[in-house]
């Protein structure tokens, strides 16, 4: 293995934020180090803005490729980005975000050399455009239902082996929304091995109106549904033990995303999404009344649903 570390970021229409981006990648004391660029059809200066910024610091040690990709969405992006690299080891981040300090990628590749893990696990921290800031909640384990549950491979907050992620198969393009859930999902399916870096935050994520997967979910109901059912596809082809069981923590996420649509104002859709969730899975009457229990719960605001759901013992009606 070669000692090459790359960080690969979908661009589109970041003007204000790249450079703050760059900088963060541009400090890091880590060195091989390839960023690759891969503008997904910008209409603003972002691209020739992080030209004009990187050019004085490109050398052998820290590469830059630029590359575009028409297929829309960050997924194929990342895709493209990935074709690019032979390192051995790679993270991703968004056109936004930005790493917390300037020893984050000698940190996560001495994790890397001193064990034998094929991902490095670490926590982010979120900015609001009001200037709040919160380090989210990490609860680090190797239990896929808790990657169900929690998404703790989230975009931003881990690196990959460049072989092990081969053997994952990358990002599913069919995916516009909880692209990282899903990968997260495969990743654990392939029983990885995992270093946790359970110290201050890596990562800055900056939370806005325009971030990639947006804010709210009744906006992107349908992609939501492609996401959960694909994943449980995903599940259902694997050899992984107690498949059923993940499969309907796995739908266990319909009756949350219910409850988010009705809070948001679609009732139409939460009526439709609890139906979905009623014909996949076998209930019986406790369980009815429990998760009808859980929706009104979280329509009202409560947190936490989602664990309960998750260590309910629901049969599936079908696993083809």
């Amino acid at each position: 293995m070669n000692n090459l570390f790359s960080v690969i970021i979908p661009v589109h229409n970041r003007e204000k934020y790249i450079k703050d981006t760059l900088r963060s990648v541009v400090g890091q004391e880590y060195r091989p180090l390839h960023l690759i660029l891969v503008d997904n059809n910008s209409t603003d200066n972002s691209i020739s803005e992080a030209k004009k910024y990187l050019l004085p610091y490109e050398n052998d040690d820290f590469i830059v490729t630029y590359a575009e990709e028409e297929r829309e969405g960050a997924c194929a992006a990342r895709n493209k980005g990935v074709t690019l690299t032979d390192a051995s080891y790679m993270m991703f981040l968004n056109d936004d975000d930005t790493l917390s300090n300037f020893k984050s990628i000698s940190l996560i590749v001495e994790h890397f050399k001193n064990s034998k893990a094929d991902i490095v696990g670490f926590k982010a921290q979120h900015y609001y455009s009001y200037k709040k800031k919160r380090t989210r909640h990490y609860l680090f384990t190797n239990e896929i239902k808790e990657q169900i549950l929690h998404c703790m491979l989230s975009t931003q907050c881990y690196a990959i082996k460049r072989e092990f992620y081969d053997s994952v198969g990358g990002w599913d393009e069919r995916i516009k929304r909880w692209q990282d859930w899903n990968l997260g999902v495969r990743i654990f399916l392939r029983n990885p091995q995992i270093e946790w870096i359970d110290g201050a935050p890596l990562v800055n994520i900056r939370v806005h109106s325009k971030s990639i997967s947006g804010n709210g979910y009744l906006h992107s109901a349908e992609a939501l549904k492609e996401s959960v059912m694909l994943t449980a596809d995903a599940v259902k082809n694997s050899n992984i033990a107690e498949k059923e069981s993940v499969i309907a923590s796995i739908y266990g996420r319909l009756p949350i995303l219910a409850a988010h649509y009705r809070r948001e104002g679609g009732k139409e859709i939460s009526r439709q999404t609890l139906q979905l969730y009623k014909s996949k899975v076998e209930l019986t009457f406790f369980q009815n009344l429990t998760i009808a229990s859980l929706f009104l719960y979280t329509v009202l605001g409560g947190r936490g649903a989602g664990r309960i759901i998750n260590k309910m013992k629901v049969k599936l009606k079908e696993l083809k």
